[in-house]
């Protein structure tokens, strides 16, 4: 089975970075995928926090790896820690992240994995850079109201994070959606829209994970169809 590691970047703005990359790395998890969520936000590490009490008290003991020299599939291991079936959780600590190389640790990490899922925030320094450089696909999550597309605008034009395949994820559309400005920003960054998904406050999803949840499960399961290539087009089961 091939593997495929995917970066998600956003804007300043909170446009839901960590929810889009959770949900991601849940799909492909749950699609059969060994997969590792690795959370590289610099400002604010939040991805454990989406997976419940559990997850969120294991992870004093995922900071570890900020602190590692000499990645190794083994040190990746031991450092992370398991949030679901299929999936790991590896969290690195913002203050003290200066010590890691983000390509070797990509590298580590692909050992017995067919998906990595990089949360890069919106601060974006050189572990981001580095990260966004050893992945095969880069997600920009823009939150589609008029502040959030000249956010994304902006820093679309700026300095490109890694020469990953770039794609645009439109997230929290809703009635204050601009008109218009998704074809803008396509054909001014020359990026295609991998997924469009529904402002959450206006959908009642429960306790259900939202990448199972009606309202959003068609754009999670079309985005990890298109970011790996093992997963079949025409399954449409959902555990």
């Amino acid at each position: 089975m091939r593997v495929r590691v995917v970066a998600v970047a956003s804007a300043k703005g909170s446009p839901g970075c960590t929810f889009v990359a959770v949900n991601l790395a849940r799909r492909l998890a749950d699609a059969g995928l060994e997969t590792l969520l690795v959370d590289a936000d610099a400002e604010a590490r939040g991805a454990a926090s989406m997976f419940g009490a559990g997850a969120a008290a294991a992870s004093g003991l995922l900071t570890r790896a900020a602190r590692l020299s000499g990645l190794d599939p083994e040190a990746i291991e031991r450092s992370s820690g398991p949030v679901g079936p299929r999936l790991r959780l590896l969290e690195l600590e913002p203050s003290g992240a200066a010590g890691v190389e983000g390509r070797e640790l990509v590298s580590a990490a692909l050992d017995g994995r067919s998906a990595i899922v990089l949360d890069l925030g919106h601060l974006h320094g050189p572990l981001q850079h580095q990260l966004a450089a050893a992945a095969d696909w880069l997600l920009w999550v823009v939150s589609p109201d008029r502040q959030g597309l000249e956010r994304a605008d902006a820093v679309l034009a700026g300095r490109p994070l890694g020469g990953a395949s770039p794609g645009l994820v439109l997230n929290r559309i809703s009635g204050s959606t601009l008109r218009g400005a998704e074809a803008v920003l396509v054909e001014r960054h020359r990026m295609p829209v991998m997924a469009r998904l529904l402002e959450r406050r206006a959908v009642a999803t429960g306790p259900r994970q939202a990448h199972r949840a009606r309202a959003f499960r068609s754009g999670f399961s079309d985005l990890a169809r298109t970011v790996h290539p093992d997963i079949p087009r025409a399954a449409r089961t959902w555990p």
